[in-house]
């Protein structure tokens, strides 16, 4: 069983942006080539991390007004959020 959290529209807000600790969220899309390497390191993050931190995925396929809000152009992108705010992951926060 998966520990990587499944995001979208309507679970987003709860658990990402009112969650008060850290969540790691990994924006991908099934077409992205970076998917398929990705997608097995999350899980690998997710069962390590023994709680420390949630993580989750978001199909920005399935929810483009998330992809659009945090500006994901080329997925797979990782964006690391404390407290509800985006940190920033690359240098500079998206979305915030």
């Amino acid at each position: 069983m998966s520990k990587v959290l499944q995001l979208d529209e309507s679970n987003f807000e709860q658990e990402v942006l009112a969650h008060p600790g850290q969540i790691l969220v990994s924006f991908s899309s099934q077409s992205a080539a970076g998917d398929a390497v990705v997608a097995p390191m999350l899980e690998q993050v997710a069962a390590k991390a023994g709680g420390f931190i949630k993580v989750g995925k978001v199909d920005i396929d399935a929810s483009p007004a998330l992809a659009e809000r945090y500006k994901i152009t080329s997925p797979p992108k990782l964006v690391m959020f404390a407290a509800g705010k985006a940190g920033p992951a690359d240098g500079v926060a998206e979305g915030s």
